[in-house]
């Protein structure tokens, strides 16, 4: 597709351990190769449609959310007004569906609602949430989440905010987005990514690393269920954005595409029962993709493996455990 960069990362649900990270760059002879200049698995980069995920866990954690019902997406963060409004969706929307068709005008709505008044409220509560701790690796340039607060004195921090909540004005590592997405498999449990098992010496088993839980609660077991239903229709609800793309008839898989500015940022992030995995790939200037995005179908490649070895059952029974 002619991305200048990307990166592809497999994560264990119950875990947090890394089992893939991989990495390609176009060099100056137009060439891909795997020696690239920076780990884009651990590089921020802003998120893009991906974070409306953990918009809706913080909506659905300090507010009362009903995801099957509807709710007019005018008027959401009305101090916007006479500056840069945000339009809103003419039919009804439910907040399962905004998820399932990526709306940005709805999702505003929801968060903004929540916390009208008290803005900087939802910035810090992500924080709180344990991500700014998920880059923590013992890998070289491994970058935090960068999160601001704005002084909300003029109209354009307003609507800077807004596009916060769906995935612009500030930065994640993939491997922080990942987390995310891997705590809503694990059931709200947000695990440590982990690159390390344990240690030897003399070659020899020394210490084992064990599992690190980040926070119990990044949102309820009922919210989780809630959350996996809505990226459940990402991919298999015909109004969804990665409808046909990317499902198969041997497990069920449940994530949410992504995109920035012009198709700047490319991304997919989903998992299956036992693992979630991210594919983001990059472009050093805005680009018009058409079709579907690619990175489903790297995603699909990239999990097609450790698939072959752990989902040989029934769609039905995945349903159960991924459910």
């Amino acid at each position: 597709q002619g991305a200048e960069y990307g990166t592809a990362i497999v994560m264990e649900v119950s875990t947090g351990e890394i089992r893939a990270m991989a990495n390609v760059e176009r060099n100056k002879n137009g060439q891909y190769t795997f020696k690239t200049q920076r780990n884009h698995a651990v590089t921020a980069i802003e998120p893009g449609s991906v974070v409306k995920t953990l918009s809706m866990v913080m909506a659905m954690e300090n507010g009362h959310i009903d995801p099957h019902r509807e709710f007019n997406s005018e008027g959401a963060i009305p101090e916007t007004r006479g500056y840069k409004s945000i339009s809103y969706y003419r039919e009804r929307l439910t907040p399962e569906k905004v998820i399932v068709m990526s709306d940005n005008r709805g999702i505003c709505k929801l968060v903004g609602d929540i916390y009208r008044g008290r803005y900087n409220e939802y910035i810090r509560d992500i924080k709180k949430t344990g991500i700014m701790q998920t880059a923590d690796l013992p890998l070289p340039g491994a970058e935090k989440p960068v999160i601001k607060e704005f002084a909300f004195k003029q109209q354009w921090e307003y609507f800077s905010f807004a596009q916060m909540i769906f995935g612009y004005n500030f930065s994640l590592a993939p491997i922080s987005t990942l987390s995310v997405y891997n705590a809503i498999a694990n059931n709200g449990r947000l695990m440590q990514p982990s690159i390390i098992k344990g240690y030897l010496r003399d070659g020899e088993p020394d210490s084992i690393s064990p599992p690190v839980c980040l926070n119990e609660h990044l949102c309820t077991p009922e919210h989780a269920q809630q959350l996996k239903e809505m990226l459940h229709g990402v991919v298999y609800d015909p109004a969804g954005t990665a409808a046909k793309a990317i499902k198969n008839g041997r497990v069920e898989i449940a994530g949410k595409t992504g995109t920035t500015t012009a198709d700047k940022d490319l991304w997919f992030v989903g998992y299956t029962p036992y693992y979630v995995g991210a594919v983001w790939y990059g472009y050093d200037k805005p680009k018009s993709v058409g079709g579907s995005n690619p990175c489903t179908s790297v995603w699909k490649k990239v999990m097609e493996s450790p698939a072959k070895h752990f989902f040989c059952f029934p769609v039905s029974a995945a349903r159960a455990v991924t459910k």
